[in-house]
């Protein structure tokens, strides 16, 4: 029986004790947003994403976000990419910013599950005001029964909540959860439970506390954006 060359006994030694798993490698080759950065709140943003694998595979993708002021938070599970010509694609990744202006950092990780391996990718992606100057701003978004309210930012220590009632002023006035202001950022509410070909008219709505004092003071913004349809229109009242 041959006897092993010693000189080889350190390096047999160290690939015994390195996993199989280990020897592969995974790595994001691509990562695009559609459109391009800036962009304001409320559009839509197409995330492209391919990777590629040493390993069998499969290759699963997981998308996480960011916002200013936040810390990360998994909005797309693990799902399995699509294999062509030796590169995983990612199941397509709409994202849709609501919350404030300021830039997000959205994240991607590839993850091979049979072997181990990962790899992870950072984008910075700046989100922009959807409302200017003093009036504000509605957009219709995806669900025809929901819009984007966005109003400009209010005092520290305040609140805001939009109010909506429709234009024939039949039921009553209906109304969103107070949210804390958080200036100089702006104000951005999804705004649902309407009715269907129905125009409603959209308030904003801020309070403040008083200095020692637990009443609250509440006043009505001078301002009115009204949603017909599939038309959607904004006016100083």
């Amino acid at each position: 029986m041959k006897t092993p060359n010693k000189s080889l006994l350190p390096l047999l030694g160290i690939l015994a004790a390195v996993p199989t798993s280990a020897l592969g490698s995974v790595a994001i080759v691509m990562m695009k947003p559609t459109p391009d950065a800036p962009q304001p709140i409320g559009k839509y943003i197409s995330w492209a994403v391919k990777a590629t694998d040493s390993n069998a595979g499969p290759l699963t993708f997981q998308f996480n976000i960011n916002p200013p002021r936040g810390q990360f938070t998994m909005v797309r599970d693990f799902n399995a990419g699509t294999l062509a010509d030796g590169v995983w694609t990612a199941p397509s990744f709409d994202w849709v910013p609501t919350g404030i202006e300021g830039v997000y950092q959205v994240q991607v990780v590839a993850k091979d599950f049979a072997s181990g391996q990962s790899a992870t990718e950072t984008f910075s992606y700046t989100v922009t005001a959807l409302v200017n100057g003093t009036t504000p701003v509605v957009e219709k978004t995806a669900n025809p029964l929901v819009a984007l309210f966005s109003a400009p930012a209010c005092a520290g220590g305040s609140q805001m909540r939009v109010a909506y009632q429709e234009q024939s002023g039949g039921p009553p006035t209906a109304y969103t959860n107070w949210v804390s202001c958080h200036p100089p950022a702006t104000m951005t509410f999804e705004v649902a439970g309407m009715y269907a070909d129905t125009a409603y008219n959209m308030y904003a709505h801020d309070r403040e506390r008083v200095r020692g004092s637990r009443s609250l003071e509440e006043r009505l913004a001078k301002a009115e954006a009204a949603l017909t349809g599939t038309t959607v229109t904004a006016a100083a009242r």
